[in-house]
């Protein structure tokens, strides 16, 4: 089930003094709210000081922007009232629209209140802190919006660090004149700056229910921790059935391995050791446990019931190969489907036993052979272990009904659920897209780099030109085998693809319409630059990262653990399973079918930060035990792959398998084989020597042990939540991949595997709350200090030139600045970007130089739109206006909710939520038109009706249609309606002429391309054109005389031009005190387009003629600060003598170029 919920930003807050809510008597005798106080750090009474948020001002202002509008109609209705009318039928007529303004003015205000209220929601899916806030108080948290449930007792803050360290310490912000209290803050919102708050008067009794008999008072060793694992009750859940659960020991076990041995030292410095023999302590079971498989039977089922109700498909009609769990409190993991039973059947009677990890005995199967386990969980699994005696003083109170008071004092109770958070695929994709990270860390021949990209830059040449290879790559079709071997296209069901390529799907003649190339062409577009940062096609898919379940149950029973998976190989079924088939002509000349199967792989886990490449086998003899693990890589229990992998666990983790099969698979394995390294081990000396340090100065009586925090301790959750928004993984990785471009030496080398370190504690930062800088010596290292002339100066490196694609302002401004080096002819060039020698920078230019070859025709016709008509519109009736309208007004609620989710990448802080976020925000407003548009009338209930209108309006209407280009609100509110229309071959044969539809069109296309033409000529200058006619300034020119001085000058024509045009500019632009700038926006300067439209010339040529008159000194341009804006002042007088004419606006000086 979906939900919505506020979400606000902590930057829009006031800072306010709290009030009590009692009227008080001040010293002045005058009556005022009394003042909260509380006492600072020093012992003081200071008044206390809250955030608050209101949307009521925003709402009165959108609703006098509307007032204004209404009261001149009333005025203008009353002013048009028959005079022939007796004074008595005046009054009543004026009584009955003033009645009519009143009922329109609370409309209006309903309108501006909930158009405000929506722009601050977001979807949200099923977490139990929601099913918890709904049985708390229901009757606040159950209204229908547009099929989704709000959720009013809880918000999400977007905070900003600095802000948010200022909350007080209660942890309470105000909301609408309502109090809100910080609940949790998971790892994820951490990561992406969220806090979550509660209804303070719910707080207590949420906090009963998470806390899970726990005292509200508990101490906490790390709060890091209890903070990420209180938060898990946020997780995106659905419930299940709650198993028969134990917990056992962790497993840990000592490998002999040759490692880097990475040292920070007393002192804080790193060093690196390479090629060190050393015993590593491994935990392969970390984060895993099983689950029998009539189990893992039963929770299929009760997902997929519950999802075929929201989605009416059947989204889990198998048996995963894993569940990812989630329970109060901090219960979490991943459960591997496993045939508990038959297992415990195999072994001895007396080994058919469990120890928990309090040292309690668990029989598997009762007398009669019946399971009394159904699942079987690790420590590592269940977070606060600690805090209780047994498994059962947990169990009971996660079982019982917890039984409180309502906000309305009525009697509640609240059961606690075992929940699933994600599960193992049905069927995984045979192709992934690579990224620059695991290639960047690889040393590639530009051979290799030729075969490695060769498959996408054939991809896009074919997506540029077929449709069917497009719809391939949308995830729409993919290639099989029919029964005869022969390959063919078969239709496949993607979530969230777009309606339109649905249709698209069934009716290729759709690939004509506008709207859909722009889309295709934005898609391909996308898919070309990703190929340029390294995002290029392998055979492989991401699986779970799993572990060997038959060690694992060898530990669990007690047996001698030995597992089945050798070290560095792994276990799977779908590469075990996996063929490639080829065929090659014999010395005959026969085709003859070639099979293949796949020995080795290539592990990938992301984020790939040092040469983390691991090179594993691939075992082919059928495991009965793992059957049930169909979207997993079993790991081995020999060798480090794990800890090399980022310090992968197996709570979920998802890792990327590449074969060693096909020639451009093989350029991966064979070189992650070839070029493996060490797995680093990290050594923390500082850390350790610290610790010894203060156990000593406690022993000594010279230093009080560090109390431990206590969790209702709000201000210092809100630090360690502070201190975890603080910590950038994206910071660290953009180091190493500079670090990766440089010239291979032992000192890079070294540099990224400390990096590497840095990464890991970077990431878990959050549930450490140990924040590890980037080492002063690499930051020195990247400085790239020079000495000229006795002088030193940083040349720092910079970003590969293969990040031009990520970064794209940054490559803007590095063609702008050198552009404008051009114009004044100083021989510099600014590089924004390194063009090193290294891996990713060839591949970079091999796939720019591949795709400037590749031709991209636009498809040349119309789309025949009478496809999607089921009758024949009547738009002279009163309802097709009124459709019209309401769409004119969606519009521009459309393009308002685009301008909000725009995203400019350089000044965007990582948010993961965020595409979702947006996806989901759309999601709602296509929902909301869809009602809005079905409530005009009676006639516009019927479906069918409405989308004929709507139709005729985005095709036909020339009034409409020029202004509204973009389908989006017919293909994203009816596209799935459009796709039974298109499917359905009956609509072919119309009842009505379709000539007369089409006669619409064609005219409508003969004006868009008048509308395009006109609109290429268009000038607007922001701050000037903008304005109203009242407010533009109005400027005496001695047009004849300056003209006339300037046509003495000598100049070439188009100089000419260039300058009468900058001198009326310059004017207009000092009447409003503003300097004439050229720049790159159109928003607060003038650009070289602008001076192009004016003139005519063409704007490549511009600089030529700014050139010119610089020559001349006719003017002067300087540079900014940034480096990409000009400022112009002009060096000739203006006359104040002869004819004159007045200057206004662009629309007056082009008049005056005409003349």
């Amino acid at each position: 089930m979906n939900y919505r919920m506020t979400k606000l930003k902590l930057s829009d807050f006031k800072i306010e003094t709290e009030k009590t809510g009692k009227i008080i008597e001040t010293e002045n005798g005058e009556k005022a709210l009394e003042i909260v106080h509380i006492k600072n750090e020093k012992g003081t009474s200071v008044p206390k000081l809250i955030y608050t948020w209101s949307n009521y001002p925003k709402i009165r202002s959108a609703l006098n922007s509307k007032l204004n509008a209404m009261k001149i109609e009333l005025q203008k209705s009353i002013e048009e009232i028959d005079t022939n009318l007796t004074e008595e039928e005046r009054k009543e007529l004026i009584k009955s629209k003033k009645k009519e303004f009143n009922n329109n003015l609370r409309n209006a205000f309903e309108n501006c209140k909930e158009k405000n209220h929506n722009s601050y929601k977001v979807i949200v899916r099923d977490t139990e802190l929601i099913r918890i806030i709904r049985a708390l108080n229901l009757k606040n948290n159950d209204t229908e919006e547009n099929g989704y449930t709000y959720i009013k007792d809880l918000i999400c803050v977007s905070v900003s660090v600095p802000m948010y360290k200022q909350i007080e310490k209660d942890g309470v912000i105000k909301v609408n004149h309502v109090r809100f209290k910080r609940i949790l803050a998971s790892s994820g919102n951490v990561r992406n700056k969220k806090v979550i708050f509660i209804n303070e008067k719910l707080y207590d009794s949420a906090m009963t229910i998470l806390l899970c008999g726990l005292p509200k008072d508990m101490e906490h060793e790390q709060v890091s921790k209890y903070n990420a694992y209180i938060g898990l009750v946020n997780s995106d859940t659905i419930p299940v059935s709650t198993p028969r659960m134990i917990v056992i020991d962790d497993f840990t076990t000592k490998i002999p391995e040759t490692f880097d041995v990475v040292i920070k030292d007393k002192n804080k410095k790193f060093s690196v050791i390479p090629d060190q023999e050393k015993e590593f302590k491994l935990m392969p079971f970390d984060g895993a446990g099983i689950v029998d498989l009539e189990v893992a039977k039963i929770w299929s089922k009760e997902l997929n019931d519950i999802l075929r109700k929201e989605t009416n498909r059947n989204k889990v009609n198998y048996i995963p190969s894993s569940f990812q769990f989630r329970a109060i409190i901090g219960v979490k993991g991943n459960l591997y489907t496993f045939d508990l039973k038959k297992y415990a059947l195999s072994l001895d009677e007396d080994k058919r036993y469990i120890k928990d990890v309090w040292g309690k005995e668990h029989k598997i199967l009762d007398d009669k052979d019946n399971l009394l386990i159904d699942a079987i969980l690790t420590k590592s699994q269940f977070k606060f272990k600690k805090k209780y005696d047994s498994f059962d003083k947990w169990q009971t109170e996660f079982d019982k009904e917890v039984e409180l008071k309502d906000l309305d004092n009525n009697d509640i109770k609240y059961k606690r659920t075992f929940n699933i958070a994600k599960w193992g695929n049905k069927k995984n994709k045979d192709k992934a897209l690579l990224s620059y990270q695991p290639i960047q860390s690889l040393e590639l021949t530009q051979e290799q780099i030729e075969i490695l990209c060769k498959p996408t830059v054939e991809i896009i040449k074919n997506i540029s030109t077929d449709v069917d290879e497009f719809l391939k790559y949308r995830g729409l079709l993919e290639e099989t085998y029919d029964e005869n071997g022969e390959l063919v296209l078969k239709e496949t069901d993607m979530d969230r693809v777009p309606k339109y390529y649905e249709a698209l799907k069934k009716n290729k003649n759709l690939f004509y319409d506008s709207y859909i190339q722009k889309k295709v062409q934005k898609d391909i577009n996308r898919f070309k630059e990703n190929a340029m940062k390294g995002m290029v096609f392998v055979d492989g898919n991401f699986q779970t990262m799993s572990p060997d379940i038959i060690a694992f149950m060898e530990y669990a029973t007690g047996q001698s653990v030995k597992g089945v998976v050798p070290k560095n190989n792994i276990y799977s079924n779908y590469w075990r399973n996996k063929e490639y088939i080829s065929y090659e002509k014999n010395e005959a000349g026969e085709e003859v079918k070639k099979i293949e199967k796949v020995t080795a792989v290539d592990i990938i886990r992301f984020p790939h930060v040092s040469n983390e490449h691991i090179f594993a086998t691939v075992m082919q003899n059928e495991i009965e035990e793992f059957q049930y693990i169909q979207d997993g890589i079993i790991m081995s229990i020999y060798d480090t792959s794990l800890e090399r992998l980022g310090n992968g666990d197996e709570d979920g983790d998802r890792i990327l398998t590449i074969p060693n099969v096909g020639a451009e698979n093989k350029i991966i394995v064979d070189n992650a084989k070839e070029q493996q390294t060490n797995t680093i081990y990290f050594i923390n000396e500082y850390e350790k020597d610290k610790k010894e340090k203060e156990e000593k100065l406690i022993a000594e009586g010279k230093m009080e042990r560090p109390k431990p925090i206590k969790i209702n301790q709000i201000d210092e959750l809100i630090k360690c939540d502070a201190n975890g928004m603080e910590a950038s993984i994206g910071k660290v990785v953009n180091k190493i991949s500079i670090l990766w471009s440089l010239p291979k030496t032992k000192e890079r080398d070294n540099y990224i595997k400390i990096m590497s370190v840095i990464g890991s504690l970077t990431i878990d930062y959050v549930k450490t709350g140990v924040l590890e800088p980037i080492p002063k010596e690499i930051e020195e290292f990247l400085e790239n200090k020079k000495e000229v002339d006795g002088k030193e100066f940083k040349d720092s490196y910079k970003k590969p030139i293969f990040l031009k694609v990520k970064y794209k302002k940054l490559e803007r401004d590095e063609k702008r600045i050198n552009k404008n080096h051009k114009l004044f002819d100083d021989n510099i060039t600014e590089e924004l970007f390194s063009d090193t020698d290294c891996t990713m920078n060839r591949l970079y230019h091999h796939i720019e130089s591949e795709l400037n070859k590749i031709n991209l025709d636009k498809p040349k016709g119309d789309f025949d739109f009478t496809t999607l008509i089921k009758d024949k519109a009547n738009v002279r009736n009163e309802t097709y206006p009124k459709v019209k309208e309401k769409l004119i007004e969606l519009k521009k609620e459309h393009d308002d909710l685009t301008q909000e989710n725009s995203i400019d990448i350089e000044n965007y802080s990582y948010d993961s939520d965020k595409k979702v976020e947006q996806y989901d925000r759309f999601k709602y407003f296509y929902r909301y038109c869809k009602n809005e548009l079905a409530s005009i009338n009676k006639e516009t209930q019927k479906k069918d009706k409405l989308i004929d209108y709507l139709v005729y309006a985005f095709y036909c209407d020339k009034d409409f249609a020029l202004k509204n280009e973009a389908k989006d609100l017919l293909w994203n509110v009816f596209g799935a309606e459009l796709n039974t229309r298109i499917n359905n071959k009956s609509y072919n044969d119309k009842e009505f002429d379709v000539i007369e539809l089409e006669d619409k069109r064609k005219e409508l296309l003969i004006e868009k391309k008048e509308k395009a033409k006109n609109n290429a000529k268009k000038i607007k200058i922001e701050g000037i054109d903008t304005l109203e006619d009242k407010d533009k300034k109005k400027i005496e020119f001695h047009k004849q005389n300056t003209f006339k001085n300037i046509d003495e000058m000598g100049l070439s024509k188009q100089a000419n031009k260039v300058l009468k045009v900058l001198i009326m500019l310059d004017l207009l632009f000092n009447q409003y005190n503003k300097k004439l700038l050229i720049g790159q926006s159109s928003k607060k300067t003038i650009t070289r387009a602008t001076i192009s439209k004016f003139t005519g010339i063409n704007g490549i040529k511009i600089d030529e003629y700014l050139k010119e008159l610089i020559s001349k000194e006719l003017i002067e341009l300087t540079t900014k600060s940034d480096k990409i804006t000009l400022e112009c002042n002009i060096n000739v007088s203006v006359s104040n003598t002869g004819n004159a004419v007045k200057l206004r606006d662009s629309e007056s000086i082009l008049k005056q170029l005409k003349k």
